[in-house]
């Protein structure tokens, strides 16, 4: 049995009671939105967000989080491009679930995770950091950017 989410909005003189499961929540919430914005259908559809429900459905084929909070690799990839954009990733999400106090991370982090000499991780950061997915937040601290989650996204769905 799903857990079911009880959601009441107020917006000026409306007020609205959502309960349901998660999905159910999010599209009534969506649709009530709508109504009061009606030009948010059209804006949404010029702004690009990465699908993170998605991302985490994914992306513990390819690495996981230890109960230490170490990011592990669990699958080799063809690129360590490919490695170090699914580990910042996993970082982002980590750190959007609570489970990091951070979201960038150390070259050093990335190298051991990988299983990658740091230099080769320093490098391939420097040339993502180029092409504007990896942001360099801190000296040896880098970040995944939106374009990097959308390339994440290619990545994953196999394309």
């Amino acid at each position: 049995m799903k857990a079911k989410i009880k959601l009441q909005v107020e917006y000026e003189n409306l007020r609205e009671s959502f309960e349901g499961d998660v999905d159910e929540i999010f599209k009534a919430l969506t649709q009530f939105l709508y109504r009061i914005y009606p030009h948010m259908e059209v804006a949404s559809k010029l702004i690009w967000t990465p699908d993170l429900k998605q991302l985490m459905e994914r992306i513990p084929e390819y690495c996981r989080l230890t109960p230490e909070g170490d990011l592990i690799m669990v699958k080799t990839l063809p690129s360590t491009e490919q490695s170090i954009l699914l580990i910042l990733t996993l970082a982002y999400l980590s750190y959007k679930l609570g489970k990091r106090s951070d979201e960038s991370i150390e070259s050093l982090e990335i190298s051991k995770a990988i299983n990658k000499a740091e230099k080769t991780v320093r490098n391939t950061l420097t040339e993502l950091t180029k092409t504007n997915t990896v942001e360099r937040v801190d000296k040896g601290r880098y970040k995944i950017t939106s374009s990097g989650l959308r390339k994440v996204e290619e990545i994953l769905m196999g394309g």
